[in-house]
This record gives C-alpha cells, sequence and structure tokens, in this order.
C-alpha cells in the first residue's frame, strides 16, 4: 500500500500540467486541480515511510 502510495505522490503532479496549461477558465478546473493536490498530498503522507 505504502508503494502504491509513494509512486502515486511521484506521478501524480504529472496530471497538474494539462490543467495549468489550459488555465482556471472554469470551476471544474479548479475542483480537478484542487482535488488532485488535495490526493497528492494524501498520497504523500501514506507513502512518505516507503523503503524506510
Amino acid at each position: 500500500m505504502t508503494g502504491l502510495a509513494f509512486w502515486s505522490a511521484v506521478v501524480l503532479p504529472f496530471l497538474y500540467l494539462p490543467l495549468l496549461a489550459y488555465g482556471f477558465r472554469s470551476s471544474s478546473i479548479v475542483g480537478a486541480f484542487v482535488g488532485l493536490l488535495a490526493l497528492n498530498v494524501v498520497a504523500a503522507v501514506i507513502g512518505h515511510r516507503y523503503h524506510d
């Protein structure tokens, strides 16, 4: 579980790029960005002990 969370925390920021490139033109894009950011934080917290 921690391995999956760790690698998710590594990969998720790449999903920000299309959202940032498109810009925050609508509330759904802002919501998607905030959701991805929250998911990234959760994944980083869970996966921070991977290979510890």
